[in-house]
This record gives C-alpha cells, sequence and structure tokens, in this order.
C-alpha cells in the first residue's frame, strides 16, 4: 500500500491519494501487525522505516505533502465526528499542539482538552508520553511534529522490547543488554537495522528536523542543535555493535562499515555549523572528525575557514570563474532570504560563507585578476540584492520582500527605478529584418 499502490497515483497532481495509501501502511503496522505480533523487531523496523524513508526522506514526488499532512495529525484535532476540516475541528489541539515538546502536557493532564489529546495519542497514535519523554532524553531535543521523531521514538521502543525478550545470557550466564547472533536470530533478525535507523533519522532530523512554520505556510529546516545528539548515536551504536561481534567471537566488521557514514555526517555538520555562523561548535567538531579521522580533509592542514570554502569549491570547481561567481550569488541569495525571515545566524553564516569563497577564489588566481578575476565582494552583493528588489523578481515573495526592505533599512523606493526582469513567456525581439528587393 505504501510504496507500491500509492505510486500508482501521480505525486504532483494527487498527493492527498498517495498520502491515503501510506498513511494505510502505517496503520496497518502499527494498529495490526504490532498488535498480533507484538515483539517483532521485524515489524518494529518497518515501522519506523516508514516515518524515517517514505515521510520523512525526499525521494517520493509528494514527500513535502508526507511531512505537511503528519504535522497536520500531530497538532490538529478533528473533533469529534473524527473528520478533518468540518466545523467541530480544534486547530492546535492535536497530540502534540503547539510546542515541539507538547506531549509533556500530557505526562499529567489539568484539563478535559488534555485528557482527550492524551486518550487520542495512546488509542489512535500507539504512544505514551512517558515513553516520548524516555526518547527525548536519550535523543532529543526532537521536534515531534516532524515525522524524523517518530522514526526514532518507534526504533527505540524496538531496540528495548527485543533487548528485553530476547537477552537471555551473558558471558556469566545472565542478561547482559547484549544480543549475540543466536538471540539476534532469535528476534527477527532486525536489530542491526533499527540501530541503523536512530543515527540515519537523526542525521535527516539534522538537516530538517525544526519546524519552521506550522501548516498551512508549512517550513522547515535545519537543526544544528541535534549534531551532538547524532554523532552520540552513532559512537552507541558502532560501539554495541562491537560488543555484539565480541559476544559471538566474530568479526561482521559492520561498525567499521558504520564509521564512513559517521565521518561524512561529522563533514556536512561541521559545513552546515560553519554556513549558520556557530563558528565555535564548528571549530569544536572540525577538530574532532580530523582527530578522529585524519582522512576527511582532503589536505593535511587545512584551517575551518578553508575547509568549509573547500566543501563550496568541490561542486564550483577550483577556478572557473563563472562557477564560483553562480556559487557566490546563490549563498547570497540565500542569505538575503534567511534575514527576511528574521534568521540572523543563517544570514551571516551564509553571507561570511562567501565571503570567504571570494577571497580564496582571488588568491587561487594569483596575477591572473585583470583576466579571470572576480567583481569586488561589495558589487555581487549589491547585484544579488538589487535583483531581488528588480519589479516582478522570481526570487522572494513580495511580503518578503518588504520585511527585507526593514531589516536592511533600505528606502522605501528602493529598488522601483530598476529594470524588470524579462518576462519568460514574451518571445525574444530582435531587430526588424530587411526587405529583400524584388527581382
Amino acid at each position: 500500500m505504501s510504496y507500491n499502490i500509492s505510486v500508482k497515483f501521480d505525486g504532483i497532481e494527487t498527493p492527498h491519494v498517495r498520502w491515503h495509501w501510506v498513511k494505510r501502511g502505517i496503520e496497518l503496522i502499527r494498529d495490526g501487525g504490532l498488535k498480533y505480533n507484538s515483539h517483532s523487531a521485524h515489524l518494529y523496523h518497518e515501522l519506523a522505516w516508514h516515518f524515517q524513508h517514505k515521510v520523512g526522506h525526499n525521494l517520493d514526488d509528494a514527500h513535502r505533502f508526507y511531512k505537511n499532512a503528519w504535522c497536520a495529525e500531530m497538532m490538529h484535532d478533528p473533533g469529534p465526528d473524527g473528520r478533518r476540516n468540518t466545523e467541530d475541528d480544534v486547530r492546535d489541539g492535536g497530540v502534540i499542539g503547539t510546542r515541539r515538546d507538547g506531549y509533556l502536557e500530557l505526562l499529567d493532564p489539568q484539563t478535559d482538552q488534555a485528557r482527550h489529546r492524551l486518550k487520542r495519542l495512546v488509542e489512535v497514535f500507539k504512544m505514551t508520553p512517558e515513553k516520548m519523554k524516555a526518547v527525548d532524553e536519550l535523543w532529543g531535543p526532537l521536534e515531534w511534529r516532524l515525522p524524523d521523531a517518530h522514526a526514532i521514538y518507534w526504533a527505540q521502543q524496538g531496540i528495548e522490547d527485543v533487548t528485553e525478550r530476547f537477552d537471555v545470557t551473558g558471558p556469566e550466564g545472565v542478561p547482559d543488554g547484549v544480543l549475540n547472533a543466536d538471540e539476534e536470530k532469535a528476534a527477527g533478525g532486525d536489530f542491526l537495522k533499527l540501530r541503523r535507523i536512530i543515527y540515519q533519522a537523526l542525521q535527516q532530523a539534522c538537516m530538517q528536523g525544526r519546524l519552521i512554520s506550522k501548516p498551512p505556510n508549512f517550513n522547515y529546516g535545519w537543526n544544528v542543535d541535534l549534531v551532538g545528539r547524532a554523532n552520540d548515536s552513532y559512537e552507541k551504536q558502532m560501539e554495541a555493535k562491537r560488543q555484539e561481534d565480541s559476544a559471538s567471537n566474530t568479526d561482521t566488521g559492520l561498525a567499521e562499515h558504520m564509521s564512513t557514514g559517521h565521518k561524512n555526517f561529522l563533514r556536512s555538520a561541521v559545513y552546515f555549523l560553519y554556513v549558520y555562523n556557530r563558528k565555535d561548535d564548528a571549530a569544536k567538531w572540525y577538530k574532532y572528525m580530523v582527530d578522529l579521522y585524519p582522512q576527511s580533509i582532503p589536505v593535511p592542514g587545512l584551517s575551518l575557514d578553508e575547509y568549509c570554502v573547500s566543501r563550496v569549491q568541490e561542486d564550483a570547481g577550483e577556478t572557473d570563474h563563472n562557477q564560483t561567481k553562480a556559487v557566490i550569488g546563490g549563498l547570497l541569495l540565500q542569505a538575503f532570504q534567511y534575514a527576511a525571515i528574521g534568521e540572523d545566524d543563517q544570514f551571516v553564516g551564509h553571507k561570511s560563507l562567501a565571503i570567504q569563497l571570494h577571497n580564496r577564489f582571488e588568491k587561487e588566481i594569483g596575477i591572473s585578476t585583470e583576466r579571470v578575476g572576480l567583481p569586488p565582494f561589495e558589487k555581487l552583493e549589491r547585484q544579488v540584492l538589487e535583483d531581488l528588489f528588480r519589479p516582478n523578481s522570481p526570487y522572494m515573495h513580495p511580503v518578503l520582500i518588504e520585511q527585507l526592505r526593514l531589516v536592511l533599512k533600505l528606502p522605501e523606493e528602493y529598488g522601483k527605478n530598476l529594470e524588470p526582469f524579462p518576462d519568460p513567456r514574451q518571445p525574444v525581439q530582435g531587430p526588424t529584418p530587411e526587405s529583400v528587393p524584388e527581382g
């Protein structure tokens, strides 16, 4: 239903139909599968995988609709009739509510509405606020209105249930919290997959685990506060696998295989912390990464600034004038977009990275500055700003443009006298061809 039936329908024209089948797949596993097979590692993994991959990832054309719909599920109570968008709906009254950790109100509900929310959480979503709190303390702070938190929740429940049920003996003949190969096989063989869900979903949540605006103006983005937790998850799962190998007297090499993902995660985390103007955190994780994985940087001895600029130049090319100029323009465009929505750290971080890239390019080309050098940074910045403020600019909504003007303290008439962008629907008008004499 989730993977085969849903894709028979157009993800752009009819995403709601796709969501119907994806949601039915989730309900089948959660409400039926685990009800009758309550200790199946395989089913716990399949349920967590739905939230991490089908809903949380961006491989499905309708993935944004899925995330929006799930966020609405968490924030919107359909009321006594059970149907959404009718008169008895309770807006912002879902099981999570208006805060990322709204489940905390349900630990000791004090109002009829809170008691109703708790009843829905337990009966409809098969979750408890106590278990959510335990997961949040272990892996959070998670945004419980977005799908990655639910992937982690179900994977953690599977890990705890499977360990409790199938860990029967350790080195001293008593349960030790570690599954050997025989115990893992008895649990269904998906125990390693459950571990993998934890660090993959946390890594994904670093990229998209912050709710910027709720439905219907749904938007989400990077959550750099989860970098430490994601790193912990890698370390814990790698160590757990080493212990399992030791308990089974085997060497699967899977812990070291996980380390490749860990290294790649750290490379991205350092870069995004830098872009988000978390320079101290970026420096801390950069040192940690280089000490643990010396081969994670292209050249020994790179500074943090040089490393982050090199990440951009992986796509831009070392000294390609046009590509470098385009990347700088893109970084500045993103910087101004962040400024418009009040994300000051991201604005400063993106602008700082654009400056670093400009400076490095000029240094790399040396005496060729006159031939292939870039315009001064201030000129590039002004070009991007003017493109944003041109009449009919396609880059930013007029409301955001006005917010940006106020943030940057620009005159009210700024940009009004700039030449509009050409209308892409109109054909380009060339000179009238000369008439050809007859004969």
